[in-house]
């Protein structure tokens, strides 16, 4: 299926200690694709996705690595890899490795990138250091500007998938947050859908369902149709107060469980109505 809650910092960008790899690592075009956080900004590395050595290393510059926990920064569409490096999109050649064009987000502190799965639907998000922001529809091969919703929230939206004609999006406001529903022809949100929360509260798309998770609230741990939203099943986590979900499989949900002064990796099966 894919991912759910990624965790932020993970230290193994080439053996960097300046170098923390964020979001959600893409396999296209034969290689692996890691979009790393530098003291200079935004990068992207090409791997090996056998062995994972080198292959490229495209510095990207841009804003902010902030809201990089709930959001992924690649996508393919229009027969390429996408990429939201802060302040601007890099439209990156799957073969080359190397930035086929620039798209400029200007006055953006943070930005996400997603597409849909025949890559021909393509949506981004951005945000000022304001906490202005726009979840916009853009052309998946000149990224030019289709459609755009505003914003409010203290990072770009993370966008968690999209399934049919909607976009999921998931909006921490800085006191409270929410996931919501977009229409992707005109961006305009799906009211109905809307489900409110703290800051951490996340969804994603994966196996045609979306996954809601939130840390703090168990009762914010379930799928869900991917049109209205209404929960199919909850996550039967053993701890609900404490396990926090990771990842979703075709079989499994992976989850987190502390011990001590570390955590233990586990999992469960995924509900019969979430299959």
């Amino acid at each position: 299926m894919g991912r759910l809650g990624e965790r932020e910092g993970v230290r193994d960008a080439g053996r960097d200690p300046d170098r923390v790899a964020h979001g959600l690592q893409l396999a296209a075009g034969g290689r692996l694709w890691v979009p790393v956080v530098t003291p200079a900004g935004w990068s992207l590395l090409r791997l090996n996705p056998v062995g994972l050595a080198g292959i490229g290393d495209l510095p990207a510059g841009g804003g902010s690595g902030e809201g990089v926990g709930r959001s992924s920064h690649l996508a393919v569409a229009g027969g390429a890899l996408w990429m939201a490096a802060g302040d601007r999109l890099l439209r990156v050649s799957l073969t080359t490795g190397q930035v086929i064009a620039t798209i400029p987000l200007p006055g953006s502190y943070s930005s996400d990138v997603a597409a849909n799965q025949g890559g021909t639907v393509l949506v981004a998000s951005e945000a000022d250091d304001g906490g202005l922001g726009r979840v916009q529809r853009r052309d998946p091969v000149t990224g030019a500007l289709i459609a755009s919703h505003q914003m409010i929230g203290v990072a770009a939206p993370g966008i968690g998938g999209l399934i049919g004609s909607g976009v999921w999006v998931a909006e921490a406001t800085g006191m409270m947050g929410y996931i919501e529903r977009f229409r992707t022809v005109t961006m305009a949100p799906d009211l109905a859908t809307e489900v409110g929360g703290t800051n951490g509260i996340d969804v994603t798309v994966a196996g045609g369902l979306t996954w809601v998770t939130e840390g703090v609230n168990p009762s914010h741990d379930y799928c869900a149709d991917p049109v209205t939203g209404r929960v199919l099943a909850r996550i039967p986590l053993p701890d609900p107060d404490q396990d926090g979900v990771l990842a979703v499989s075709d079989r499994y949900v992976y989850y987190e469980s502390p011990a001590g002064n570390g955590f233990y990796l586990k999992r469960v099966r995924v509900p019969a109505a979430c299959r």
